[in-house]
């Protein structure tokens, strides 16, 4: 039976009484997306003195990148020093780039790269953002992006939304206008982020944003990293700031660690001299070279928030004066920061006068008014609101954490009515007052019992999960893998990184006369780790993998489905398997007995044909229990450093059956990643397949298997096979076939690869899946047996053709296949063979995984010939 769900990788005395009602410090991760987003408050991992300068300026700036892993963190860091309000904007969530801990879904590399990106966004307090495109993979040039991409619009849609939420005064983007790096993405980037940088001050484009108080907004400048002497502005990352132990090199490089299934093959600025050129301006607002700040020119006073809006000039006048107290009290909270009390005195006073400000403008922000830029003063003073409680709280050394306890085997994970108990625990300063400790759910109302007296620093909750308390899971959706954009659940939700978290507890604290509240995600242990509470259905289920194979002489296909129980106790379920006329299932369903909460079965079932015909069929899995139908389910999907995310989908499968041969006893050795599909695919089309771990590798009889396959990344990541090249030689030499996929890391794949001859892996790639292919020799045996292989079987690839195509190699490999994207010269280096003694070796840098996952009949027959060359000594 194949393995079933898979982690995606391998897996972590103050002080006074006079109170005003703010609002709370670690709403972050909680936003209120109706009508204009509130500016995201500082990460909680902020050091005090970054806090303190973000009180006193209006400083805001957003950068743009392509992918996870491209932005320059080093200078956000600085930035984030200085107290400006950091907002990145990624376009896609990588979900075709390599993971170094295995072969991934798309949908769970996404998932992994958006935790990942959090991670490392908190080091420097960055709010995080993606639009809703799609990495379909590598393109060369910019108009091939936006072809997938199905032109400009999707993405610039999303990079305005984000420009008037945020509105910033300066966007960054770290790729070079002038020196593009191959990559089409990049250049797609800057492109979009010029026309994103004059369309979002513009009422006409895109007029449906501007709604429920959202306004243009027009940045001041745009820069782009530049790699020649022609810059405006540069940033030394090897120096260090002011407070801190550590270069912005150093910092930065903590920070890219959060992003570890990359494996430190991200894109980010890895030079310590950054030069960054001013590519397009606000009137009056160029800048010439030879800068020292991104803002120079600029007023990032506090002060200058008193121009946001067109006020009158009596209520200008009390905007400033309060302004200026704000200012004045900032200033002395960051000279007094190693005094607790009197920094926490000053930054009272500053709370204070917020709120008296937005007292003042009360009538002015609730009214329906349209005075140009009332709602983005509101925002603005609601983000200093959140940034000097969220100082307030660290200076008064309050934490709050709320977890799930009792005897459930898996209590981070609950159900819709599901019972629950929640215990708060606040820690701070003995004279911080705690007001009131609350549950509140998201999407629906947690109605619960609190046990809690005033003042206490401890309350439990208990109660049921709402019945319609909505799952824990990503807010984007492909409908279809092939499509460009993902689609929202929620459109207010467009541009999340991540879900809202499904509960969290509140606490109102009095500190110095203020009451702020302190917010904490509501969490369970999974044992070694405190994980988030995830809200999810009783039973998952899902087809696993989505997509089964089935060789067109057998009149029985196989699919495998899995089901996850969430519940006590699953009894007397009922699973069945549908599949479209034509066809009829074996057994018609399986009645589920799955005792322990958190435990998964599989279960086969047997789609017999009625009339044979080649094709891709329909399945679809469902649990009836409790008179509850389950149509959907989960893949649990883990970073390295033990965040955790549901990647939800449908409990939809397909059967994809397609002639092809293969000789009955082909028995093939697999040396592969986690997540690999190849060997599940060979086994449905009737191989026998053995995968091989590093004691069988070094160890075990070779000889049986008449080909020995090194998968995709194998040699990039499994180390024994530098100990195993002579055995695997020799194996070779006496007869046997060894077949290399798909590699990147050309110096492993020198020292450790099984050659007997030079090969140099290189990076050229054909990422047009549809350029003509050449067959060199249709003669030769690789491309005539078992299977003879025409034009046909390179129709409808999906992605690409492949990647890190051979570059130079030795006389006695041969080439066979011609290919080559538009412009590009052409490629010999997809695929090669060389005689070694008796047997072969082969040498492919064909993408047969994607082409495994989406059904290519064509790439399934070549790669069944590859595996077939040593038949005579097997017969």
């Amino acid at each position: 039976m194949r393995n079933g769900y898979k982690e995606a990788v391998t897996l972590r005395g103050i002080f006074g009484s006079r109170a005003a009602l703010v609002l709370g410090v670690a709403l972050a991760s909680s936003l209120a997306w109706a009508q204009v987003v509130p500016a995201p408050v500082a990460n909680s991992g902020l050091p005090l003195h970054a806090r303190l300068a973000g009180l006193n300026t209006s400083l805001r700036v957003l950068q743009i990148a392509a992918h996870p892993g491209d932005e320059d963190e080093a200078l956000m860091l600085a930035l984030s020093r200085q107290g400006a309000e950091l907002t990145l904007l990624t376009l896609t969530r990588g979900e075709r780039q390599v993971s170094r801990f295995g072969i991934v879904a798309p949908s769970e590399q996404a998932l992994t790269r958006s935790m990942e990106q959090v991670a490392a966004d908190a080091h420097s307090g960055t709010a995080q953002r993606f639009t809703r495109l799609v990495d379909f993979g590598f393109a060369r040039k910019a108009d091939e992006v936006f072809d997938r991409w199905l032109g400009h619009d999707t993405a610039l849609a999303d990079m305005v939304r984000v420009i008037r939420e945020t509105r910033p005064d300066v966007v960054l983007v770290p790729f070079d206008p002038a020196s593009p790096d191959g990559d089409g993405q990049h250049a797609a980037t800057i492109i979009l982020a010029r026309e994103a940088f004059q369309a979002a001050a513009d009422e006409k484009r895109f007029p449906e944003q501007l709604k429920n108080g959202l306004e243009p907004w027009q940045p001041r400048r745009l820069f782009a990293l530049v790699h020649g002497e022609d810059a405006t502005f540069a940033f030394d990352a090897s120096a260090r700031g002011e407070h801190e132990a550590q270069s912005w090199l150093q910092l930065e490089q903590a920070a890219l660690a959060e992003e570890a299934s990359q494996a430190g093959l991200w894109h980010a600025p890895r030079e310590a001299a950054r030069r960054y050129r001013m590519i397009d301006s606000a009137a009056g607002y160029a800048m010439s070279s030879g800068a020292v700040k991104l803002s120079a020119g600029m007023d990032t006073r506090l002060e200058s928030l008193a121009s946001e809006a067109e006020l009158s000039r009596g209520e200008q006048a009390q905007v400033l004066g309060r302004l200026r107290a704000m200012s004045a009290a900032a200033v002395a909270a960051a000279e007094s920061a190693g005094n607790r009390e009197t920094c926490a005195a000053n930054l009272a006073e500053y709370l204070s006068q917020l709120r008296a400000l937005q007292d003042r403008l009360a009538p002015v922000f609730s009214a329906e008014s349209a005075v140009r830029g009332v709602a983005l003063l509101r925002v603005e003073l609601e983000s200093k609101r959140h940034a000097a409680e969220a100082a307030l709280l660290q200076v008064a050394g309050v934490t709050l954490a709320a977890q799930r306890v009792g005897n459930d085997s898996e209590p981070w994970v609950v159900t819709p009515g599901e019972e629950f108990a929640v215990e708060a625990r606040i820690d701070a300063d003995p004279s911080v007052r705690v007001a009131r400790v609350e549950l509140i759910g998201e999407g629906s109302r947690w109605s619960a019992l609190r046990e809690w007296r005033e003042g206490a620093r401890t309350a439990r909750f208990t109660g049921r999960v709402p019945l319609n308390a909505p799952y824990t899971r990503p807010q984007y959706l492909l409908d279809n893998e092939e499509d460009a954009a993902y689609r929202t659940l929620d459109e207010r939700n467009a541009t999340r990184a991540l879900p809202p978290p499904a509960a969290r507890v509140e606490a109102e604290l009095e500190i110095a006369g203020e009451l702020v509240r302190a917010s904490a995600d509501v969490t369970g242990t999974d044992g070694a780790r405190l994980q988030r509470l995830m809200v999810a259905p009783a039973v998952s289920v899902v087809v696993e993998p989505r997509l089964h194979w089935n060789r067109f002489a057998s009149l029985v296909g196989e699919v495998e489905v899995r089901v996850r129980n969430n519940a006590d106790a699953l009894d007397h379920g009922l699973l069945s398997v549908h599949a479209p006329t034509g066809w009829h299932v074996e057994p018609e369903h399986e009645v589920l007995e799955i005792a322990r909460k958190g435990e998964e079965h599989g279960y086969r079932f047997y789609m017999v044909q009625d009339n044979p015909a080649e094709g891709i069929i329909p399945v679809r899995a469902v649990v009836r229990w409790r008179n509850q139908v389950y149509d959907q389910g989960y893949a649990e999907v883990r970073t390295p450093l033990g965040e955790t995310g549901f990647d939800f989908r449908d409990s939809e499968g397909s059967l994809r059956t397609a002639r092809m041969e293969a000789a009955e006893n082909l028995h093939v050795g697999y040396v592969g990643l986690p997540g690999d599909v190849i060997p599940g695919t060979l086994r449905d089309l009737g191989v026998r397949v053995t995968e091989l771990d590093r004691l069988a590798l070094l160890n075990a009889p070779l000889t049986k298997y008449w080909a020995i396959v090194l998968g995709p990344g194998a040699v990039d990541a499994r180390d024994e096979l530098s100990e195993a090249r002579s055995r695997l030689l020799e194996y070779a030499q006496s007869g046997g076939t060894i077949v290399i996929l798909s590699q990147t890391d050309a110096e492993r794949f020198a020292r450790n690869a099984p050659l007997p001859f030079s090969l140099e892996l290189g990076t050229e790639q054909v990422s047009n899946e549809a350029s003509a292919v050449e067959l060199i020799d249709a003669r030769e045996p690789l491309l005539m047996e078992p299977n003879e292989l025409g034009d046909a079987d390179f129709r409808g690839w999906q992605e690409e053709r492949g990647h890190n195509f051979a570059r130079r190699w030795d006389g006695r490999f041969r080439p066979l296949l011609r290919l080559n994207d538009p412009g590009q010269p052409a490629q010999e280096g997809a695929l090669l063979y060389a005689h070694y003694g008796r047997g072969w070796i082969i040498y492919s840098g064909l993408n047969f995984t994607r082409q495994a996952q989406g059904g290519v009949a064509g790439a399934m027959r070549l790669l069944i010939n590859l595996l077939s060359p040593s038949a005579e000594l097997h017969r």
